[in-house]
């Protein structure tokens, strides 16, 4: 399974998530290439994991020396800012997958799919909200940094940029074929290569 995962984890797009942030919480995606649906649960992160990155973050934002960044130079800082940003959203679409695990390919009842496509469709356009927020308060930060030099916002602006990448899924094609209703769906109907399906 982690061979196929490997192989298709980049063409995922999320559409529907079923408790998000509880124990029994799980993502259905679309895979681009070939329409199938998939599906996968959240990794679980340790209490104390996360423990571990805040005291080994803290020290190391407070001990970043600001004044390397060319602050005196508004073209200079500017290119800097550009490159920082595109490297945190980047960072973000390129993990966001790793914060799931045991991907597997579904099939759906009528049933189920109706009530996964008629929740994704009241969400839809919400779902660019918090994406397009986060890509502000990068820019946010950053004009911060410029009047008021802290390696707060410099790193504010790095982690808000790493978020909005994790949400850049909710601008994709096959989201917008989806909710328009033109996207022809591989209901995995059987076969030799549909046999490492999981039937609801």
């Amino acid at each position: 399974m982690n061979d196929l995962r490997n192989e298709i984890y980049r063409s995922l797009v999320p559409f529907y998530t079923y408790n998000p942030g509880k124990d029994d919480s799980y993502t259905l995606y679309i895979d681009s290439r070939t329409n199938t649906i998939f599906k996968a649960d959240a990794k679980n992160i340790s209490s104390a994991k996360v423990t571990f990155l805040i005291i080994l973050g803290y020290p190391i934002i407070e001990l970043f020396p600001v004044t390397i960044i060319p602050l005196d130079n508004i073209i200079q800082f500017i290119s800097v800012c550009v490159i920082v940003m595109s490297l945190s959203v980047f960072l973000g679409y390129y993990i966001s997958p790793r914060m799931l695990e045991n991907y597997r390919r579904v099939t759906l009842s009528s049933e189920e799919w109706k009530r996964c496509l008629e929740t994704f469709n009241q969400f839809y356009f919400r779902q660019f909200i918090l994406p397009s927020l986060l890509l502000l308060i990068t820019i946010v930060c950053f004009v911060f940094l410029y009047i008021f030099p802290s390696s707060w916002w410099f790193f504010g602006g790095i982690i808000s940029g790493i978020m909005a990448g994790a949400g850049l899924t909710s601008f994709s094609k096959t989201k917008y074929l989806l909710y328009k209703n033109k996207l022809d769906i591989n209901w995995n109907n059987g076969g030799e290569e549909d046999e490492d399906i999981t039937y609801w």
